[in-house]
């Protein structure tokens, strides 16, 4: 790792590849601090948790995971571990909440881009660093500008999960410097999402394989940057990195998280299967539109996916397509082209059984967030391909095209993916709501902050998904505000020492949609916002009146996509009750989950019911997007409350 090593090749061609990939990545960040941007939701997680690294709170694993929503009897469970907060820890003090989350996400990314786009040039030279830069501006555009500084786990591990199938790529051919990176930013990507256990831990552990046995096969006299020196670092790394992971196993014993990630994976049987699996897999790695920005959004329960027949006859085409092109490209002295295809074809095997064993949440269903690095690996593959052209190719170009215009042309094109990344795009669904919210959200954090003002509290979540309380929290920690929770989820995620054990102290509440509306005033209001006028909610309030009478009397029945749901386990008990006189019907209009049911399409019923159930989704998004009150109680208060 000899800097010096690492500058022979950076040279201007390189330099400029890297700028114009990462450009997009530094106007993403510089527009998000300009337009005051924060950290909602699961988001705000992250800035807690970075600025909890090296203080008593200091976490020893990720946040927690989505798995333990697949099954009942599933213990809950984090990602693996920290080093997104310990990455996350500097700038977060240096610059603040939102503006260092988003300086330290930007910057990871980065980071992942230069290296992929060194380690190309270190591999095959410039033709090559300007493949690879194309490959991380593609990537980029199709994740759109603001999935470049956003801390949500799966796609923030995205641009590393390419740089390390580059890593992968260098390393097989005895790169023992491209080794070690492959542990260090394979680890960090698996600690950040455990999904990409499932690609990048068989990818590693065949690479770290083909690295072994060639070079124990290699004369020592050609030894090429000490390959065994190589391997030892190599484990170094891996154990240092893995260090907090394994500490915390070791003061839980059997409750540690790594424990508990063994024993979900050998319950967990709610998984795609080889069909749909294969589906998923080649619905972005072979078939189109592959990993364009159109398709960004993906795959998820009951979307279209091609036929059985045809996505796997593109992924075994696509496999024997890459091997062909290896051959061929080997046997005409194009090694650097014939082990991407390799690599390639690699990465295409591990994904298509990665996605049939990839779970399938009873809360999320089919969702692409469990598949995200099927992304880098089809861009991977078109990497390849693009360089197995341009090696057969390019003999035969004209002597006009020297290499000072075949230069100019790979930066006109990394500059086109670039410049189309430049402007505000959202290419998730999550990313659109959480910028639907977020005006309220930061009127509410400004308001409640300036109104608490204790030394430790205990925090009250809204029973649905908290996207206000916690980034609330997150600004009263940097204004030296503590806190304490009771739920066993919230104390996996904010660290034992944040236990409550029965100290007398405020109690903090978040409020959200219709709830919010009945506590709109009262002695213990801190802040309240909601941008539904009062005939609105007059109108509201009518309309599940009549949906409550609608529930029990089979007026409103299950879409035939609603029967589907049903019949495949998901969706809410309350779906297989419609029409039976014992159903909630009061709870069941107050919850978040009849409008959430009307969107995906899963009710039925006459047209004028229709109308009405589409009216009533309408303005409960709006009701859940904007409404929110946040009450604080009085320690004195909260004591005479629960003294028998």
């Amino acid at each position: 790792m000899n800097p010096r090593r690492w500058l022979r090749h950076i040279d201007a061609f390189v330099a400029v590849a890297i700028a114009l990939a990462v450009l997009p990545i530094l106007v993403a960040v510089v527009r998000a601090i300009a337009d005051g941007w924060i950290p909602l939701g699961d988001q705000a997680l992250l800035q807690i948790r970075a600025h909890d690294v090296l203080t008593a709170h200091h976490p020893l694993l990720g946040t927690a995971s989505s798995a333990a929503l697949n099954r009942a009897d599933v213990v809950p469970l984090n990602h693996p571990g920290p080093l997104m907060f310990d990455v996350l820890a500097v700038p977060v003090r240096l610059f603040g909440g939102g503006a260092g989350v988003a300086i330290g996400v930007g910057l990871i990314n980065m980071a992942a881009t230069a290296v992929g786009i060194v380690f190309a040039a270190r591999r095959s030279g410039r033709a090559c660093a300007a493949l690879a830069a194309l490959a991380f501006a593609g990537l980029g555009w199709a994740a759109g500008s603001e999935s470049l500084y956003d801390p949500y786990n799966p796609t923030a591990a995205m641009l590393s999960c390419l740089a390390c199938l580059f890593l992968a790529w260098c390393a097989v051919d005895l790169d023992g410097t491209a080794l070690v990176w492959l542990i260090a930013v394979s680890t960090f990507a698996v600690q950040l999402n455990n999904s990409y256990l499932l690609f990048l831990t068989p990818l590693a552990i065949v690479v770290c394989a083909v690295f072994v046995v060639r070079a124990l096969r290699q004369d020592s006299g050609k030894d090429r940057g000490g390959p065994r020196a190589a391997a030892l670092r190599a484990a170094i790394v891996f154990a240092v990195l893995w260090s907090q992971p394994v500490l915390e196993q070791l003061l839980h014993s059997s409750d540690g998280n790594l424990a508990r990630m063994v024993k979900a994976s050998n319950v967990l049987g709610n998984i795609p299967g080889a069909r749909l699996g294969t589906q998923i897999a080649a619905s972005t790695l072979t078939l189109p539109p592959w990993w364009s920005r159109s398709e960004f959004d993906g795959v998820r329960l009951f979307s279209p996916v091609p036929g059985f027949a045809l996505a796997a006859a593109s992924l075994l085409l696509v496999v024997a397509a890459c091997i062909a092109g290896c051959r061929l490209t080997w046997r005409n002295g194009h090694r650097d082209a014939a082990s991407a295809l390799l690599m390639a074809a690699i990465s295409t095997a591990i994904g298509w059984v990665a996605a049939i064993r990839s779970p399938i949440s009873s809360f999320f269903g089919v969702s692409s967030d469990y598949v995200r690095w099927l992304w880098p690996a089809s861009v991977f593959i078109w990497f390849a391909a693009g360089l197995t052209v341009w090696r057969l190719l390019a003999p035969y170009l004209p002597a006009v095209l020297d290499h000072r215009k075949r230069f100019v042309g790979g930066a006109i094109a990394i500059a086109a993916f670039s410049l189309a990344n430049l402007s505000a795009h959202a290419s998730l669904r999550g990313q659109k709501e959480l910028n639907a919210i977020r005006g309220p959200a930061g009127t509410l954090i400004d308001m409640a902050s300036d109104r608490v003002d204790v030394a430790t509290l205990l925090y009250r979540p809204p029973p649905n998904y908290d996207v206000f309380g916690v980034p609330l929290l997150a600004r009263l920690q940097s204004e030296g505000t503590d806190f304490l929770v009771d739920d066993p989820v919230l104390v996996r995620q904010f660290g034992n020492r944040r236990r409550y054990s029965g100290e007398v102290v405020p109690e903090l509440r978040v409020v959200t949609a219709v709830e919010a509306l009945d506590v709109e005033v009262g002695p213990n209001t801190v802040a309240f916002v909601s941008d539904l006028p009062q005939d609105e909610r007059i109108e509201l309030q009518s309309l599940s009146i009549e949906i409550e009478s609608w529930l029990p009397g089979g007026e409103i029945t299950l879409s035939t996509t609603g029967h589907d749901a049903v019949d495949a386990g998901f969706g809410e008990p309350w779906l297989s009750q419609l029409g039976d006189p014992s159903i909630d019907a009061t709870a069941v209009s107050r919850s978040n989950d009849l409008a959430a049911s009307v969107r995906a399409g899963l009710l039925d019923g006459e047209p004028n019911i229709m109308t009405a159930l589409d009216r009533f989704a309408t303005l409960r998004q709006r009701v859940e997007t904007s409404t929110v009150a946040v009450l604080l109680t009085p320690a004195d208060e909260v004591a005479s409350a629960t003294t028998p």
